[in-house]
């Protein structure tokens, strides 16, 4: 079984606070696995996204999706 190093970054849009889960695998693959806004349950990202190189990318496009979560709501 593949090691699976998973990470929280934190960020803030418009006062409301959210996570992104990072998830970095053994072969350095790394993947958005979710967001989760305060108040709401987590959302999970399906895998359609283009490939991540880096964890600074990998939360850019998490929050991206946590954001227009928030504008939705």
């Amino acid at each position: 079984m593949k090691n699976i190093e998973k990470l929280i970054r934190e960020g803030e849009y418009k006062g409301v606070d959210f996570d992104v889960e990072i998830w970095v695998f053994e072969t350095a693959e790394i993947m958005v696995y979710g967001f989760q806004v305060d108040g709401y349950p987590a959302v999970p990202v399906s895998d359609g996204h283009d490939a991540v190189t880096s964890l600074d990318e990998a939360f850019e496009i998490g929050a991206k999706l946590a954001r227009d979560f928030i504008d939705r709501t």
